[in-house]
Order: C-alpha cells, then structure tokens, then sequence
C-alpha cells in the first residue's frame, strides 16, 4: 500500500506526464523514460501505469500517429518506420499492425518525385545518384530504389549528358 508521500509523489509524475503529452504523444517506453529523469523509477512507472489505465497512453495510438506524421512531412521505408517506432520502445505486434499497409514502392516514387522536381535540369548521372543516395537515405532498399530511379529516368528527369 502507497504512503501519503509515495501518493503524492505518484500524483507529481502523473502530472508531469500530462503535461508532457500536451506537446505531443509518446509511447508508455518513452514516457517511463522522461518521468525517470525527475522522479523515482517506481514512481515513474506507476504514473505511466495509471496514464494508461486512464487512457492517456496507448502505444497503438501513438504509433499509427507517429507513421501518419512520418508519412504526411518525410516519407520512409517501412523498415525505417519499424525501426524507429522499435527505439520508442513500441512492441514488434503493434509495429507490425502498424506498418502491414505500407506500401514502400509508392512511397519512394512518391518521395523521389518530389526531390528529382527540385534537381531541375542536373544531368542523369546526377540525378541517379542524388536520388539513389536520398531514398536510401529513407531506408528504401536497392531494389526499391533501383526501380524508382530508373523509373523517374525513363519519364524524361534529367538530361542525358554524360559523366562530366
């Protein structure tokens, strides 16, 4: 049982992860870790423990969140998703659910779309490997980003003019 000052130092935690999810969601891994630097690690995980009984946690949530924010401001691969939400200490299931709809193809094209529209007039060769080096970038594998380049190649980006 909780002594009146283990309830109170609980209740500081709590507060302090409402605040923090103010900002911006978090995984239950990365909130026990913010909570921990200020206060007990007991008492940080029973904050996080009762964030989530409340509701206020839930690491499905946030990751579908997190892959929406990722997706909409800087597209990645699938694998680069999982292995960001796995450092937010997400589970494997939940990461799986997360991802099972991504679809890395489109999402290069999607994305290197875009970065072959700003390279304007730079020869293929350029082009090639500024693409090439930005989708992997975004952990696209080669054959993803071999079929991508060569595609936005064959629809006419950049000018053919050989190796300078």
């Amino acid at each position: 049982m909780l002594s009146m000052n283990d309830e109170e130092a609980v209740k500081r935690a709590y507060d302090a992860g409402l605040r923090l999810l103010s900002y911006r969601l978090r995984s239950r891994y990365e909130m026990e870790q913010r909570l921990a630097r200020r206060f007990p690690l007991a008492d940080a995980r029973r904050a996080v423990e009762v964030l989530g009984e409340n509701g206020y946690l839930d690491d499905a949530r946030f990751a579908q969140a997190w892959k929406d924010s990722q997706d909409g401001h800087r597209p990645q691969s699938s694998s680069m998703i999982r292995r960001k939400l796995l450092q937010r200490g997400v589970s494997q299931e939940i990461i799986g659910a997360t991802v099972v709809d991504m679809d890395d193809e489109q999402n290069a094209y999607r994305v290197a779309s875009k970065r072959a529209f700003s390279l304007g007039g730079a020869a293929a060769w350029q082009v090639r490997r500024r693409l090439w080096n930005y989708l992997r970038g975004r952990g696209f594998s080669g054959e993803i980003v071999r079929n991508t380049v060569k595609r936005l190649l064959d629809e006419g980006v950049g000018q053919d003019v050989g190796p300078r």
